[in-house]
């Protein structure tokens, strides 16, 4: 009797594991099992370009950003949203896309914007400090033309 509720203990976790990884993104590591990561979601304004974005705030958030994914929907990014000023750095190791990076001030002036391959283990990093980060599709910035020192708005995302 004891194993038959061990073995419905193990299917009820089981079921509540699978539904609750239903949702969020999935991150990949090459030897590590996927893991379920949640972004909040906003819309920005970069010139006058709306764009949806799903923020990442927290450590685990901005270290699993978009591994893994298989396609980013056009006009959505993320948004990195660090606590302080700093050289950032970002590498494409387990992100299966190519994306475009702007790197952002405090104000939300872009400082910098770099093209990125996919798997790639190159260090993309800022020139110089920067607050925010935001990825895109590859050539994003450049069908919208939008250059070092246009604003973004990123008062919604900011809440």
């Amino acid at each position: 009797m004891s194993q038959r509720l061990c073995r419905g203990f193990v299917i009820v976790v089981w079921v509540l594991l699978c539904q609750w990884g239903c949702s969020g993104s999935v991150a990949r590591s090459s030897n590590a099992p996927p893991t379920i990561t949640q972004f909040d979601s906003a819309t920005i304004r970069v010139q006058a370009v709306p764009l949806q974005v799903e923020v990442a705030r927290t450590p685990k958030q901005r270290q699993t950003g978009l591994a893994g994914r298989q396609q980013l929907p056009v006009n959505q990014g993320m948004l990195f949203v660090y606590p302080d000023s700093e050289v950032r750095y970002f590498t494409m190791r387990d992100t299966l896309i190519p994306l475009s990076i702007a790197f952002l001030d405090a104000d939300g002036t872009i400082l910098g914007i770099q093209h990125m391959q996919p798997r790639n283990r190159t260090h993309y990093q800022s020139k110089q400090p920067a607050r925010y980060a935001l990825e895109v599709n590859a050539q994003w910035f450049g069908r919208h033309d939008i250059r070092v020192g246009d604003p973004v708005d990123l008062s919604e995302a900011l809440k």
